[in-house]
């Protein structure tokens, strides 16, 4: 590989305004070995709300191929790409070390750029979040990051990491809509900056200039999600800045294991959803080994309920479903407008009290019923991700 080093903070290569058509094929993109800090190593646009502030100067049509762009292991910066650019592919490649202490740090991320973008087939190592859109403030009015297909990729932190790097988690959506999650692996991740939740979906007006961001029409579908203190985080709209609700999430076939907050931090949940009006939402035939409860609606204020809840064919290692002083079936009829919770098989939870039209067990340990993730179709999206399952 030809071999580009970072001697200072500046990228190693950044793109100009305005640039197009460029493909960076078999390329490896590092830190000089006394480097100490740095920002970002390869700069795919501008971050800068001052001076990327209209879509002509947005640079469009690049591609990253086959290249391993990386940190070493005594060096804190905050990403490895920064993806700020339009009709933008990254495939195939190798992102790793990429960390930071007392800062946040990402494999990828990206705020200021509309897309779409191709992220697949790729190896990527971040510390603070894996991959991360929004964020910060765009400077385009009315700019939302879209259209991302991320597909095939293995979204890893090493366990050495642990008390090294500052950790928060693997996927956020900050400022984000039509996007695609499938056929992933998200691998390890612990309470340290935040509270160890793996997959996030929460609109933020970061610095409360673009109150436009939201988070829709995603699909989260045959992933792999293991090893984390918390599976998902949900939330409504951001109670800092005003922002638009989220909306339209649909998070289907993933197998969630090991999410253990005794071995990880946090509470070992597998849905938080924040009780401030997210709508549409859809979790249905999922298998989650979750040691905490399943689904908690976190809010106290019954008038501000998730607007659409669909919630079947999951299977739970630990079926709890709370919000505020509720739990069960009343639960979901304070926190929810609408649901539909059937076909599910939830362990250690009294029937009493939850839905008609679900089975209960005592543990699901050797079930083998119908339910949950469909492991064919699920080891068809990871083929050669990682292992197949």
């Amino acid at each position: 590989m030809a071999r580009l080093v970072a001697a200072t903070t500046d990228p190693v290569l950044r793109t100009a305004p305005g640039a197009h058509h460029y493909r960076l094929v078999g390329l490896e993109m590092g830190f000089a070995a006394s480097a100490t800090v740095g920002y970002t190593l390869l700069a795919l646009g501008d971050g800068d709300a001052r001076t990327q502030n209209a879509l002509s100067a947005v640079p469009s049509d690049l591609v990253v191929d086959r290249s391993y762009i990386h940190g070493h292991a005594t060096v804190s910066f905050q990403r490895c790409v920064g993806l700020n650019s339009a009709r933008t592919a990254i495939v195939d490649s190798w992102l790793a070390e990429c960390h930071g202490k007392g800062m946040d740090s990402q494999a990828i991320a990206g705020w200021n750029g509309p897309g779409p973008f191709k992220i697949v087939n790729n190896h990527l190592a971040g510390a603070g979040e894996n991959v991360m859109f929004g964020g910060a403030d765009a400077g385009i009015t009315d700019l939302v990051p879209g259209d991302v297909e991320f597909r095939r990729n293995h979204v890893y932190k090493p366990l050495a990491w642990r008390g090294v790097w500052s950790v928060k988690n693997s996927f956020e959506l900050k400022n984000a809509r039509r996007v695609l999650v499938e056929g992933n692996v998200f691998e390890n991740n612990w309470q340290d900056g935040q509270s160890g939740v793996a997959i996030v979906f929460t609109p933020r007006n970061q610095d409360g200039a673009n109150p436009w961001a939201e988070v829709r029409d995603v699909t989260f579908r045959s992933n792999v999600v293991r090893r984390s203190g918390s599976a998902f985080s949900i939330l409504g709209y951001d109670y800092n800045h005003p922002s638009r609700l989220t909306s339209n999430i649909i998070i289907e076939n993933n197998l969630v294991e090991e999410i253990d907050g005794g071995a990880y931090g946090g509470s070992g949940m597998g849905f938080l959803v924040n009780q401030e009006r997210p709508s549409n939402l859809v979790i249905r035939n999922n298998t989650v080994g979750n040691t905490g409860m399943l689904l908690l609606f976190d809010g106290n204020d019954a008038s501000r309920k998730v607007d659409r809840l669909v919630f079947t064919g999951n299977v739970a290692g630990v079926g709890r479903i709370g919000a505020g002083p509720e739990g069960g079936a009343s639960a979901l009829s304070f926190a929810v407008t609408s649901w539909t919770v059937t076909g599910n098989v939830l362990a250690g939870v009294p029937a009493s009290i939850y839905p008609a039209g679900n089975t209960y067990l005592s543990t699901v340990a050797g079930y083998t019923g119908p339910g949950g993730v469909d492991r064919a179709a699920l080891n068809t999206a990871i083929a050669g991700v990682v292992v197949q399952l």
